[in-house]
């Protein structure tokens, strides 16, 4: 036996040498994209423009392909608002004759000074599997297949459930005409619950709440309403200390955070955005959702005094618990941003504060223990406890005004104006609650 512990044992040195030994054969000093511009309005116009042609093909009853039509343009926006969410991340993408070529760079921390990893990729036109050519990883030329099967192993790991094979088949054809590119995709699996749980929590660094306990959750709040025990108009604060009373009282042997994930969730679906509600419940089973009748609603409720701070405010709540800081704040900002040039009024600094003030509630209530939920549960009786005030937050500002005052979303401005927001945040009674 002790023979046996010592060979795993100089084997396990063996493969953790070899993994440094590659890691520091493709670390370079440089980047090979060089830094791009922060994400502004029309990335965000472009890249929504490609999610919804995606949207669309998921909802094709059809077992064929759906063609989805794309440009270089559209594709380098959402890779701008992907780098976004991945502090340090660059990355482009170009065509070469009838190839779509690909580049990327990731930061590492290194002894002396940041270095990069390096990586491009070609992907010619197909018709049938997807296949890789000229891959290179840090100045070194990577067969083709052995990337893909790495790739899709590594998706396959981390996320689970199959997601890499899920992800690398999905486009069965690919063809360039000019400067457009179109895929053939078949989506109906990325709306597979499994899928879409495995790759939020991999994000979120945990197993998310059993689909059995968001939709009890839901079905909870739902009834509480439909009882008259909830206004169906004024302050969300019931609403919300009713969810996290629910979260307390009905935790399930996997703790406190799936409790407080499924409540915020079943809050999320009932009275938040349509699109974020609808995602919500596809995360769960859904067996008290289309085909549930309800007869009440929370439409009316405020709160600030506005039914769309309640929305951001729930939603990035929501999103924190989904997923993490980075991406449910990200994806508030691309929201405003896409409010400068929408028709939508413009940029507005106080539905950033409804958002980073619902993303701090979940940060909170997830490090708590069992015996400070009841304290914390009780700063939420009045608004003023887990929202802060927007008096001097600046309010909707078009384009032309956010730019003069603000420039981009990486200004000092900017994150002088994110500074005071999270400053006022740390004087809520909710955060020194428990404590």
């Amino acid at each position: 036996m002790r023979r046996i512990f010592g060979i795993l044992w100089r084997l396990t040195i063996a493969l953790v040498a070899l993994a440094a030994l590659a890691i520091f054969l493709v670390i370079e000093d440089a980047p090979l994209v060089a830094a791009g511009p922060p994400p502004a309005p029309d990335d965000v116009v472009a890249a929504r423009k490609l999610v919804q042609d995606l949207r669309l093909a998921t909802s094709v009853e059809t077992d064929d392909s759906v063609p989805v039509i794309t440009t270089i343009p559209q594709l380098n926006s959402a890779v701008r608002l992907g780098a976004r969410l991945l502090p340090g991340f660059r990355g482009d993408v170009n065509l070469e004759g009838d190839m779509l070529v690909g580049r990327a760079s990731v930061p590492v921390s290194w002894p002396g000074g940041q270095k990069w990893i390096n990586a491009s990729g070609t992907i010619p036109e197909f018709d049938g599997a997807l296949a890789l050519e000229d891959v290179t990883l840090g100045g070194w030329s990577i067969p083709p297949r052995l990337a893909l099967g790495v790739a899709e192993t590594a998706a396959n790991l981390y996320f689970g459930d199959g997601v890499g094979d899920t992800l690398t088949s999905v486009a069965s054809a690919m063809q360039i005409d000019g400067t457009e590119i179109a895929f053939s995709v078949t989506l109906s699996e990325m709306g597979d619950n499994g899928l879409v749980r495995n790759i939020f929590g991999s994000i979120r660094g945990e197993e998310f709440p059993p689909p059995e306990q968001i939709d009890a959750a839901y079905a909870r709040l739902r009834t509480a309403m439909d009882d008259g025990l909830l206004p169906l108009a004024g302050s969300f604060s019931p609403y919300l200390q009713f969810a996290m009373q629910d979260a307390f009282e009905n935790k399930n042997d996997d703790g406190l955070a799936n409790a407080y994930t499924a409540a915020v969730f079943a809050l999320t679906r009932a009275c938040g955005p349509r699109d974020f509600g609808a995602l919500v419940g596809r995360l769960a089973i859904t067996t008290t959702g289309p085909d549930q009748e309800w007869s009440a609603d929370c439409t009316e409720v405020t709160l600030n005094d506005r039914i769309d701070s309640r929305r951001h405010f729930i939603a990035s709540a929501a999103l924190r618990a989904a997923a993490n800081r980075g991406v449910s704040f990200s994806i508030g900002e691309f929201k405003e941003l896409h409010d400068t040039v929408s028709g939508a009024g413009g940029f507005d600094f106080t539905d950033i504060a409804a958002n980073l003030s619902g993303i701090r509630l979940t940060d909170h209530f997830m490090s708590l223990s069992r015996e400070q939920w009841g304290t914390a549960i009780a700063s939420l009786a009045s608004e003023s406890g887990y929202i802060i005030d927007f008096d001097g937050i600046p309010g909707l500002m078009p384009e032309d005004e956010f730019l003069q005052t603000y420039g981009t979303i990486e200004s000092a401005a900017y994150q002088a104006m994110l500074r005071l927001i999270e400053e006022r945040i740390d004087q809520l009674a909710v955060h020194s609650s428990g404590h």
